[in-house]
């Protein structure tokens, strides 16, 4: 997605609006018909790749990055 129309889909919403990442599938498997928060990542941050970051020939690009909980840093 282009940044102007992330720009344009978060000015629809009203002030003061949450945005999190949301994993549907991660949820959806730790629901026990109750409700889950798993799989909703209110805390994420917004980067910029630089040249070393993306293979040569490829443009650049943005990305929005969370701490997966599904995977151990230590491994």
């Amino acid at each position: 997605m282009k940044k102007e129309k992330l720009i344009e889909e978060l000015q629809k919403l009203p002030d003061n609006t949450e945005v999190c990442l949301f994993d549907y599938k991660k949820n959806m498997d730790n629901d026990a018909g109750d409700g889950s928060s798993s799989g909703i990542y209110p805390d994420f941050e917004v980067t910029m790749l630089t040249l070393e970051d993306v293979a040569k020939g490829h443009d650049l690009f943005a990305i929005l990055s969370f701490d997966n909980d599904d995977y151990d840093d230590n491994e």
